[in-house]
């Protein structure tokens, strides 16, 4: 089965990245760094969009330790990245970046999976940049194991009030913290705790003048299923008013009435006459809530014009003058939606979807936002294939309407290819890498085997030339095929690239296997790519490298294979794992007759209707062997 290779590129001799701290820098972070946009702030020219290096719901390990990019705005109207923060004392998987809170010239970034229980960290603009201004933790009394100690974050002048949603078994838990004028900061004053496990109390939080509004939704979706112990919950969500003495008393619980909402207090929004709450279970809503004197009283629902069940409608809002932006990071097959409501007498009313263009497997567009004056950011944290993207918008006051100004995405950056010498492993460390008892021969970044933005590896063959006893990689990119040429593997080569096959779509599978001097590249997920044969005598004389190929032959039996396995001493080729478009045989053991390499033929196929998710007799993988054993009912036999 391929295995992830995680936005490296080619190693001779394996050495891990290390998972070791990176410097504070106002220039680039490290590139390999997912998650781009999975917050967002934005105040005056200034837009800052948060990296968590990490992504939930998908099975990839965190590549950095979290950064926030700083983009200003220009007489143009676009915006360009003026600094990347982060900190020398972050590590890999300490999800830094998750939640942004912005308010003149202080910044806070939380990190909630820093340490035992999580911090949040400060910046303050000094000379034209952002500098840190130090460090908040929970109090040390009430700290506990992955409490989540900064998953939200709300800041308005010298306050700030912090979330840890999975305090005491996930009851949740908010702090207050006040700043003076020497820029110390108050001990923290607990706001209110969750009443029952799974309360998920302080998920979200909102302030506006001496209110507080905070959000106890219950678990994500991602962490409930049929299998769990967590189901989801009706939510809740609590208006609080600060007193002189600092101390916060309940002022209200806003309620759904009768509806049976699920998910209330995903998505929280407060001004100082107006709150809105969404609840993203089934076709999800928002609930409008206004306030006369110390009275809350219901004033609507905000609704989808169409309704998409499992949308996650609510889950994120945005809110600018009259305009509401409800995210539904789910809708369209995890594409996502945005939803742009509009003041109508005493309601709302829908006058716009914003859309973004998927590139991978999902973009979760709206799954952040900010929204200020005309203008509108909306995050998409795993479009371009988990790396992340944000689409900036306009109000254009003529129309009503809101129009895209263009895609924000950080400056491309590439770790240094590592190549001339072999590089002895010393005190644990070689260049970036960490190492232990491995030497490193030779180094080549994605950037430098036709890897751009987003574009991961995931897989790797090799081929030694019978003729001229040369050695080849063949590595699997999400968009095609390398070749490089490391006979001598500290002066790696990189010498083309073999395309998708046209029509295909990038893809996270893919696999390789050789015979007969071929190439059999098949890919999973990726619409009518079928099965690629390359010539592999073609990397003989390569002229002016990097060059691009053609396939030398295409079978177009299958369109997408998980593996493919072959028998090269019977020449048959068995794609399995066909089930993602013009399946064949339920997606079962496909087989081709590869004996003429250049010609493949369809040989048949074999399901057994009581496997697979969908009783389709589905396939994952395969090993070939012709069978020498005591039977000999079977001697001989494939």
């Amino acid at each position: 089965m391929p295995q992830l290779i995680q936005f490296l590129g080619i190693l001779a001799l394996v050495a891990t990245p290390a998972a070791a701290q990176t410097r504070y820098t106002e220039a680039l972070v490290p590139p390999a760094s997912i998650g781009f946009a999975t917050a967002i702030a934005l105040q005056g020219q200034e837009l800052f969009v948060g990296r968590t290096g990490g992504v939930q719901g998908f099975p990839l390990n965190p590549s950095h330790p979290g950064a926030v990019h700083v983009f200003r705005r220009g007489g143009d109207g676009g915006w360009s990245e003026a600094a990347a923060l982060s900190l020398d004392e972050l590590t890999l998987g300490d999800q830094f970046a998750s939640a942004i809170a912005v308010d003149g010239d202080l910044l806070a970034v939380g990190a909630p999976a820093h340490g035992e229980a999580g911090a949040v960290y400060l910046f303050e603009r000094r000379g034209g940049g952002w500098r840190p201004a130090g460090k908040l933790e929970p109090p040390a009394g009430a700290r506990g194991k992955g409490d989540e100690f900064g998953r939200s974050l709300a800041l308005q002048g010298t306050l700030l009030v912090v979330g840890a949603p999975s305090h005491e078994d996930s009851r949740g838990a908010v702090y207050a913290y006040r700043r003076d004028g020497k820029g110390n900061w108050s001990a923290p004053v607990t706001v209110g705790a969750g009443a029952a496990a799974n309360d998920r109390y302080g998920r979200s939080l909102a302030l506006a003048g001496d209110r507080l509004l905070v959000g106890a939704p219950g678990p994500h979706a991602s962490q409930v299923g049929p299998q769990d112990s967590l189901q989801p919950k009706p939510g809740a969500a609590i208006v609080y008013r600060a007193g002189r003495d600092g101390r916060w008393t309940e002022e209200t619980r806003l309620g759904f009435g009768a509806d049976s909402a699920i998910g209330f207090g995903f998505g929280v929004h407060l001004s100082a006459t107006e709150a809105l709450v969404g609840a993203p279970g089934g076709a999800g809503a928002v609930y409008a809530f206004t306030r006369k004197g110390d009275e809350w009283t219901p004033a609507g629902r905000l609704v989808a014009a169409a309704p998409e069940p499992g949308s996650y409608f609510g889950f994120t809002l945005a809110r600018t003058g009259s305009t509401v932006f409800v995210g539904a990071e789910l809708a369209n097959q995890n594409t996502g939606r945005v939803h742009v409501f509009e003041r109508s007498g005493d309601g709302w009313r829908e006058t716009q979807q914003l859309e973004t263009k998927k590139s991978g497997f999902a973009a979760q567009f709206g799954a952040s936002m900010a929204a200020a004056g005309d203008i509108a950011v909306i995050g998409s944290p795993l479009n371009d294939f988990f790396e992340g993207t944000a689409v900036a918008y306009a109000r254009d006051r003529a129309r009503g309407r809101w129009q895209e100004l263009g895609t924000i995405t950080d400056k491309p950056a590439s770790l240094p290819a590592i190549t001339g010498r072999e590089r002895k492993c010393e005190a644990g460390k070689i260049e970036m890498f960490s190492c232990e008892q491995v030497d490193l021969l030779g180094f080549l970044p994605n950037a430098a085997i036709g890897g751009k933005r987003g574009i991961m590896l995931n897989d790797i063959w090799g081929w030694t030339d019978p003729q001229t006893g040369r050695e080849y990689a063949l590595v699997g990119r999400m968009d095609g095929t390398a070749f490089v040429d490391v006979t001598d593997p500290s002066h790696p080569l990189y010498l083309g690239d073999l395309p998708l096959h046209p029509g295909a779509n990038p893809n996270l599978w893919r696999d390789i296997k050789v015979y007969k001097d071929h190439a059999f590249i098949v890919a999973d997920g990726a619409g009518p790519h079928g099965m690629q044969v390359f010539d592999l005598t073609q990397l003989r004389d390569v002229k002016g490298p990097p060059v691009t190929f053609g396939e030398t032959a295409h079978y177009d039996r299958i369109w997408s294979a998980h593996n493919i396995a072959i028998n090269e001493e019977t020449g048959f080729a068995y794609p399995v794992g066909n089930s993602a478009g013009g399946e064949t045989c339920g997606g079962a053991l496909h087989m081709i007759d590869i004996r003429d390499p250049k010609h493949p033929t369809f040989a048949g196929c074999y399901a057994d209707p009581s496997t697979g998710r969908q009783r389709t007799g589905y396939t994952h993988d395969a090993e070939c062997v012709v069978y020498r054993g005591p039977d000999a009912r079977y001697a001989g036999r494939e």
